[in-house]
């Protein structure tokens, strides 16, 4: 019995080592040729091209997988923000699963502005709100507030 084992692992063995491993030496062989003809056959700059277009086609399925997640933001400010209060530049950063939004802005007075942080405060959305800076400047004649904050969401 241990010879009829013996026996039948050593053929396996011989065919594995004599038959298939040459044949996927072979395969390998050629795929290793048909790359490298592909390779001469392309200049650099069409290499740098296609490289470059690759780069930019993962970034774009990148950008709209990610789709849904930033428009869930921008629905969250226009449901609250209030009227004197608006956004000239907006940054949304995922630190892990913790969504934060950086916020430069304006508001007519100080306190529209607080009033702003309260709506934020009270959302159930948002986990902590931090002012940044506020400062009164002049923008058309007009002295209002700008302001800088983050938003940190809740997963």
């Amino acid at each position: 019995m241990a010879f009829v084992i013996f026996g039948t692992t050593a053929v396996i063995f011989a065919g594995m080592k004599f038959g298939y491993q040459p044949y996927l030496d072979k395969k390998i062989g050629v795929a290793d040729s048909a790359l490298k003809r592909l390779a001469n056959s392309l200049s650099e700059e069409q290499q740098k091209n296609i490289f470059n277009l690759y780069s930019q086609l993962n970034n774009i399925s990148d950008l709209l997988k990610s789709r849904h997640r930033a428009l869930r933001f921008f629905d969250f400010l226009e449901k609250n923000t209030l009227k004197n209060v608006s956004f000239n530049s907006l940054n949304l950063n995922f630190k892990g699963n913790t969504p934060e939004l950086n916020i430069l802005g304006q508001a007519l007075s100080f306190e529209n502005l607080a009033q702003q942080l309260e709506v934020f405060k009270q959302s159930p959305d948002i986990s902590k709100v931090i002012l940044d800076n506020s400062r009164i400047t002049e923008q058309s004649k007009n002295k209002v507030v700008s302001f800088s904050m983050r938003l940190v969401f809740k997963q």
